[in-house]
């Protein structure tokens, strides 16, 4: 009897481990690579050349995973297809260097936990209909180094946004209300645009860049905040 407990009791300990390492680590991918963070996974991608490839990273390499950023870089992407983030669960998502031309409206309507997005050197002219659907959900946001030309009532519903960047675009037109239900809004980055006049109420702010604008400023519009750069 002794004998045979022995010979089990390895066997358990050892399938215990191999299981519990697997749960770590990450597949191999085309084009992708991801590591985990805690119980939280990276996945950084490059160089994709259709949704296709990359809607098969996320729904059937990776599975039922918990993303806490995920990264697209670099890829020839024209669309954004409802399907490619589709009930997944990411935290942030982060587009760069894509060649963006449409989103679907409810591309990430589904997406679960997301707080923070971004959408740098992208050739768009507006804030996209499928961001400004799931404002309502984000703390921060970085729309950089595009072609937005004027900003409206895209922001109406970002009413737990803290952080928006929206450097180095075209804009030289922002409406009076476009941040009004932005009460949170803290930090604010409009530098390298080519704002000449800004007449948005904007007193919760703490935080704003207009470095490289030239810019008349509306009576008050600065009074509490604690750090301005216009250089």
């Amino acid at each position: 009897m002794f004998l045979v407990w022995f010979l089990v009791l390895p066997f358990v300990c050892l399938s215990s481990v191999k299981v519990k390492v697997s749960e770590n680590q990450c597949p191999q991918l085309k084009n992708c690579t991801c590591q985990y963070q805690g119980q939280f996974l990276t996945v950084n991608c490059t160089g994709i050349s259709d949704t296709s490839q990359l809607t098969s990273v996320l729904h059937e390499d990776l599975k039922k995973q918990t993303f806490n950023d995920v990264y697209i870089n670099w890829s020839n992407i024209s669309h954004i297809p409802t399907s490619l983030f589709a009930n997944l669960t990411i935290q942030k998502i982060i587009l760069q260097h894509v060649d963006v031309k449409t989103i679907d409206p409810d591309a990430f309507e589904t997406v679960q936990y997301l707080l923070e997005f971004k959408l740098n050197y992208v050739k768009i002219e507006s804030i996209p209909r499928a961001i400004s659907n799931v404002g309502m959900r984000l703390r921060r946001l970085w729309m950089e180094h595009g072609e937005i030309k004027e900003i409206k009532s895209e922001f109406q519903n970002f009413i737990i946004l803290e952080k928006l960047y929206l450097k180095a675009n075209k804009i030289a037109s922002i409406h009076k209300n476009a941040f009004d239900s932005l009460t949170k809004l803290h930090i604010l980055d409009l530098s390298e645009n080519l704002i000449k006049f800004l007449d948005p109420e904007m007193h919760q702010l703490k935080e704003l860049f207009l470095g490289n604008s030239s810019l008349m400023y509306g009576d008050g519009l600065l009074d509490n905040m604690v750090n301005i750069e216009v250089s």
